[in-house]
């Protein structure tokens, strides 16, 4: 589900219709065979002329009623409407329940197919009542679907231009350092080689988590294997000791070991890079950042604490919006990347912070895969008549 200030004309014309069809009396539907076999409904004029697509469906699933817009909307007969199962035309029962659930501000898109052709329809649902059933009103939404995701191109074009120095200034200080081990170990050839290769590695997983900050978060969390998280958080802790030690701050770890989790490694190193560096950025000389990170009836829960400058409430309530940033040199997209790809899991990552008294990011992420990680839900597809 998804609210797009793009369809706001559909919106509004969706929800105009979901209060009429609240206001008329309620209907007791009575399918009388047709001639040719198929159920027909009598009356229902006001319903009719209703100007989106519109269809009453009962408890069980089945379409009651349907108005002519949304037999040409669904690209079907009416007749061909009427009685059929409501998941074979437009969308299962159970995605009807959750719009209803999820209230005005919540609308659906469905990927439809007939007859070869393909098209987008945006609908909205609301419950009968006691008797059960939904008012479903729907719109063929195709032409703002691409303009959304020719917007959606643009805004990410304008971001890798926003954010691309951002970029290069975290990868040049790893840069930097590198070549100057590299001059040493030049220099003088025979003395604590060792200890530059070190240093050199070092800098190198700094600038490749640098990248994965940026990159891997955008992926699904989720796996078909299972992998060692708690080996990936504590190496994101140590390379990153080296940036809290020029900062000052002291970097506390308390990560319990875990079974092995179905989470992308990847991932889990780009959220806790992302997160572990806002609080050093935010945190002063003297300054601690404690890590924690444990699996607590069958949820990861992942921790980071600072005693930084911390967030107003102005802040605080933007901190999670994509390229939102009060730092001059910052890229505003790590945390709205961690906080999108954690909902994506079924997960809640929870901000709380305050002026001069630091920041707490808690994130829980159930440990079973939703349904749809492995990959998106089906579309209803629905096959021509024969």
């Amino acid at each position: 589900m998804t609210t797009d200030p793009l369809l706001g004309p559909v919106a509004g014309t969706m929800d105009w219709s979901l209060h009429r069809i609240r206001r008329m009396p309620a209907p007791k539907p009575m399918l009388t065979p047709h001639s040719s076999g198929v159920h027909r409904l009598r009356g229902g004029d006001s319903f009719d002329s209703l100007p989106v697509a519109c269809m009453i469906v009962s408890a069980a699933g089945r379409v009651e009623r349907a108005n002519p817009r949304a037999a040409e909307v669904l690209r079907q007969p009416l007749e061909a409407l009427l009685g059929a199962e409501v998941g074979s035309v437009l969308a299962p029962i159970r995605d009807l329940a959750e719009s209803a659930l999820a209230g005005m501000e919540e609308r659906t898109r469905r990927r439809l197919e007939v007859g070869g052709e393909s098209f987008v329809v945006g609908f909205r649902a609301s419950s009968l009542g006691p008797s059960g059933g939904f008012s479903v009103v729907f719109q063929d939404i195709t032409h703002w679907d691409h303009v959304r995701k020719d917007r959606d191109r643009l805004m990410q074009l304008a971001g890798v231009s926003e954010v691309l120095p951002a970029i290069l200034h975290e990868l040049r200080n790893p840069l930097a350092a590198m070549a100057a081990n590299l001059e040493l170990m030049i220099e003088e050839p025979r003395e604590r080689t060792a200890e530059d290769l070190h240093a050199l590695l070092g800098e190198v997983r700094r600038a490749l988590l640098t990248l994965d900050g940026l990159g891997s978060v955008d992926h699904q969390l989720h796996d078909r294997r299972n992998h060692a998280v708690d080996l990936a958080i504590r190496e994101v802790c140590r390379v990153l000791t080296g940036q809290a030690k020029a900062r000052g701050v002291t970097l506390h770890l308390e990560v319990e070991d875990m079974p092995l989790l179905p989470f992308k490694r990847a991932v889990v190193r780009a959220i806790a890079f992302n997160l572990i560096t806002n609080a050093l950025h935010a945190g002063r000389p003297g300054g601690q950042v404690w890590v924690s990170a444990r699996v607590q009836e069958d949820e990861f829960q992942l921790e980071v604490r600072d005693d930084g400058e911390g967030m107003g409430p102005d802040v605080l309530a933007r901190c999670k919006e994509l390229f939102f940033t009060t730092k001059s040199k910052g890229t505003g997209i790590g945390l709205a990347l961690c906080d999108r790809v954690v909902r994506n899991a079924r997960g809640r990552l929870h901000v709380a912070s305050e002026t001069n008294r630091g920041t707490t990011v808690e994130l829980d992420i159930p440990v079973s895969a939703p349904p749809s990680t492995d990959r998106p839900p089906p579309d209803v597809k629905v096959l021509p008549k024969e």
